[in-house]
């Protein structure tokens, strides 16, 4: 896989750069969910190790309990047009402009339906993402609310260098587990930097 960083245009003016085809993109599923809510035998609770199938059932208590906000859920910070993710490099276009400058780390979460179309974009935490460790749920969150078929999570560097950390892999890795159990795949975790972005998935740092 790539070793260097991408840089990415922050002119919305700047027309996107073709990309590859989601199907066999940087974005091609690898999951062993399928969008029918079925989820392979690999991740059924009998196969499970005891703390994982408390997980589950934790996650599952979740989306039922989220769920009951549907109702009352508005998108945030919606793109008011059309926005089709198909490669890392359309996140950077949406988000680098207005992230590659922020004083504070913040992470962001893009919802996306099942054609990749951003549905929400979410800020979820600001300041030191160390100090405070991410929360699979409240990552997921919007998009059990949203009922979504995949989400990309974003977060910036404020140091202008997005060489991801060990900390932002083993967050990766804990994401892309329960969104398995969720059935709600995780396409990628981009890390921004100033007019540089890395994304995890195409080092497959953290994925499967």
């Amino acid at each position: 896989m790539p070793r260097s960083s991408h840089t990415a245009s922050t002119s919305a003016s700047v027309p996107a750069i073709p990309a590859r085809p989601y199907a066999s993109g940087p974005y091609a599923s690898r999951s062993t969910t399928t969008r029918s809510g079925a989820v392979t035998d690999a991740l059924q609770p009998s196969f499970l190790a005891p703390e994982d199938a408390t997980f589950l059932a934790d996650l599952t208590r979740l989306r039922s309990l989220v769920s009951e906000l549907t109702a009352r859920y508005r998108p945030s910070s919606a793109p008011q047009h059309d926005v089709i993710i198909r490669s890392p490099r359309d996140v950077a276009d949406l988000l680098m402009a207005e992230m590659q400058d922020l004083p504070q780390e913040q992470l962001r979460v893009l919802v996306l339906n099942t054609k990749n179309v951003v549905m929400d974009v979410v800020t979820l935490y600001q300041g030191t993402l160390s100090a405070s460790p991410v929360r699979a749920a409240e990552v997921f969150r919007p998009a059990i609310v949203a009922h979504a078929a995949s989400i990309v999570v974003v977060h910036c560097h404020p140091s202008g260098d997005p060489t991801p950390s060990p900390e932002d892999v083993a967050t990766t890795t804990a994401l892309v587990r329960a969104g398995q159990l969720l059935d709600i795949e995780v396409l990628d975790h981009i890390i921004i930097g100033k007019g540089r972005y890395i994304s995890l998935k195409e080092r497959w740092l953290g994925f499967p």
